[in-house]
């Protein structure tokens, strides 16, 4: 029985915390790909606070959050690159 008062804890905080990732941010401006794999490139110039930014991030089909970026640049077709916006959905 106490096994079980501090397993369920723990169980909950791992959920709360997989239902956060869930949650995409993205607090930058740039440029976003699509490939011929159907998988998105975001490349980061900048923050929302005008701050340089060098990176970037891809999204492959079946990824947890794919459909949300793919949603985000709405309407992008394999071989096009479109402008990256922040958003937080």
């Amino acid at each position: 029985m106490t096994r079980l008062f501090l397993t369920l804890p723990i169980l909950l905080m791992a959920g709360a915390a997989m239902a956060e990732d869930a949650r995409l941010s993205m607090p930058y401006y740039g440029s976003a790909t699509m490939n011929a794999d159907d998988s998105l490139v975001l490349h980061f110039t900048r923050t929302v606070d005008g701050k340089p930014a060098d990176g970037s991030q891809t999204f492959a089909p079946g990824d947890r959050s794919y459909d949300n970026v793919r949603r985000h640049l709405s309407g992008i077709e394999p071989g096009q690159t479109k402008p990256l916006t922040p958003w937080k959905d």
